[in-house]
């Protein structure tokens, strides 16, 4: 395990950090030589049994399936990056607002319903940014989850939790040591490994992390529904790793849970981004029926409109 970069080396990668956030907008395309191992997984970049793609580039133009709009200029390359590799159209709302505030290094409290594409605010940056992009959650599953759709694309990413063989960890390990940006999902067990910080000091060949991700980030709240107390080493985490720039999400926190989300984890200045919480996709609706029988048939017709 790698032990804790010099301060030299750290204010250097701080340097690099804002460099590549000046020009967040741009589209960053890394050489075969100089890039991380992606696409099928560490296993395979370790065994050799496939190259590291030459950039996120498309295999062959995609027509959209709607309309593209057109965004400010500090967030249009990213967009653009977005369409070529994760086959995106448009932005949902609030995702501009919120990526706007990313590219611009600020602090960003993520208030958005269960839907509406929180994830896409670190996958974007992910693409672009030097170092890495780390990401905590709670929920193993979760965390699977998002390994499977960027897998799919073609992302440089891993992940480090309990369920890992010792094989798969000395391949994640490897991801996160080679040069460019990955995407690294972890849990907050996981996070509180002293170690494992010094560890990430020297993720992208000394980079280290550029963004700091905390997933359902009302889980830090003790005021919050879910409250988990291992995410009360993040702020620890977040000074040690050297204060990178915090995105925190959660699709459900009122104003105090807001207010106590921000305190925990040193977000003062961050700025907030909420949306509706109306889905037009979705109703309620109460049907008065006489009996059971007919309880029984509404419920079959329904379910069958599925």
């Amino acid at each position: 395990m790698a032990t804790a970069t010099p301060a030299a080396k750290k204010t250097a990668s701080r340097r690099a950090d804002s460099a590549a956030r000046d020009d967040l907008h741009t589209t960053r395309k890394r050489s075969t030589a100089g890039s991380a191992p992606t696409a099928s997984g560490a296993a395979d970049a370790q065994s050799g049994k496939r190259k590291a793609p030459s950039g996120y580039v498309s295999k062959r133009p995609r027509k959209p399936s709607v309309p593209w709009q057109t965004y400010p200029a500090p967030i249009q390359g990213l967009v653009d990056t977005g369409r070529e590799v994760l086959g995106i159209d448009n932005l949902r709302p609030g995702q501009a607002e919120a990526l706007t505030h990313i590219a611009a290094g600020r602090d960003v409290l993520a208030v958005m319903p269960t839907g509406s594409g929180k994830s896409l605010l670190y996958q974007l940056p992910s693409l672009v940014l030097p170092g890495l992009t780390l990401v905590v959650s709670p929920l193993i599953a979760l965390i699977k989850d998002q390994i499977d759709k960027m897998l799919e694309r073609g992302v440089a990413v891993c992940r480090f939790d309990s369920t890992l063989t010792v094989r798969q960890l000395r391949e994640a390990e490897a991801l996160v040591r080679a040069p460019g940006g990955t995407l690294v999902l972890t849990t907050p067990e996981r996070i509180s490994d002293p170690e494992f910080r010094e560890f990430l000091l020297e993720g992208a060949d000394g980079v280290g992390v550029s963004l700091f991700v905390v997933d359902e980030a009302h889980c830090v709240s003790q005021w919050g529904h879910d409250f988990r107390p291992s995410y009360l080493t993040l702020r620890k985490a977040l000074e040690e790793l050297g204060r990178p720039p915090v995105l925190a999400t959660t699709a459900t926190a009122p104003p105090h849970v807001r207010d106590d989300i921000m305190h925990q984890l040193g977000m003062s200045e961050a700025e907030v981004v909420t949306t509706t919480f109306d889905r037009p996709n979705l109703h309620f609706e109460v049907i008065a029926l006489p009996g059971d029988d007919e309880k029984l048939k509404t419920l079959v017709t329904l379910l069958k409109k599925l």
